[in-house]
């Protein structure tokens, strides 16, 4: 979706898999479970390394008692999006195969695959059943269309230097003293934010660019990974979650100016706030009563907002 930028998906408090996607910026047909807190947004999908025919599209699931696979995400311009392929959507079948009951990575594996060729879906969107036939497309060339690419387990802008990846693979071991937003999103979607993840790291104390969404700190260039030294003047070290939500967010717009350090360079970059609502529309996703979800039909909104059955 822009999503984290990261291929990655954990387990545990940071890396619980989840729909988060970038809508609009989601790789490839892969699996994933919903679930906050986990550090995978702009990609939020579990892959093997390598480079599968694709089209463009993450599914992802709940654990809760009769819920369906849905589409999770479709990349801007992949033969998933072009294909009339959206967020939200009900997974029915593949190649004529019901995907009822099926674990998620194996509906994925079905879905991908190491040829070209066509794969067809049948899909259910607000009451009506469809039939999609797509034609798969390497992964990296859905990427580097919108100029990302995958290194080292994470999905970067093209161009990324391998200093940035590598500090990528060392902040994603390092404990996370604080989520400025638990969420990713402000609770109160009437907020105005930047559209990512802040992420408080300690000894040293740091305040690095966690997952990002397609939103306006991403369209300026911001990076996951940037250490931001900065926001409007104020340094940001040893400040309280509580003030550095003041920082990022606001009740009204406003532009931040944000300096950050990107390992090989300073950067001063800036954008102008939006509101939480318009960025949660953007990325396919909406707020529940605290709660996250992708957008799906309302009748569906209960698989994942419902606690599932133990």
């Amino acid at each position: 979706m822009v999503a984290d930028r990261r291929t990655r998906a954990k387990k545990g408090a940071r890396g619980a898999m989840r729909i988060f996607l970038l809508p609009a910026l989601l790789c490839s047909v892969l699996w994933i479970a919903f679930s906050s807190g986990s550090r995978n947004v702009r990609a939020p999908v579990a892959q093997d390394e390598g480079d599968p025919y694709s089209i463009g599209a993450s599914i992802s699931g709940t654990s809760v008692k009769g819920c369906p696979t849905f589409i999770g995400g479709v990349w801007p311009k992949s033969p998933a999006e072009r294909s009339g392929i959206r967020p939200g959507d009900r997974l029915i079948e593949v190649d004529g195969k019901p995907v009822q009951g099926m674990a998620l990575p194996e509906v994925g594996k079905s879905i991908r695959s190491d040829q070209p060729g066509v794969v067809t879906l049948i899909l259910w969107r607000r009451g009506k059943e469809f039939e999609a036939r797509v034609q798969r497309e390497r992964l990296s060339l859905i990427l580097a269309a919108e100029g990302f690419k995958q290194a080292g387990g994470f999905l970067v802008p093209v161009g990324t230097a391998e200093a940035e990846i590598k500090r990528l693979a060392e902040e994603d071991q390092r404990p996370i003293a604080h989520r400025v937003f638990p969420l990713h999103y402000p609770l109160n979607a009437d907020l105005y934010y930047g559209g990512f993840e802040v992420f408080v790291f300690a000894d040293p104390d740091q305040v690095a660019v966690g997952g990002l969404e397609q939103g306006p700190a991403f369209r300026a260039g911001i990076h996951q990974g940037d250490v931001i030294l900065s926001v409007n003047g104020v340094n940001t070290t040893g400040k309280s979650p509580k003030e550095l939500e003041g920082l990022f967010s606001s009740n009204r717009p406003k532009v931040l100016r944000l300096v950050v350090d990107r390992v090989t360079s300073t950067q001063t970059i800036e954008f102008e706030l939006e509101k939480t609502s318009d960025v949660l529309k953007e990325n396919h996703k909406r707020l529940i009563n605290g709660t996250l979800t992708p957008d799906v039909a309302d009748e569906d909104l209960h698989c994942f907002t419902e606690k599932p059955e133990k």
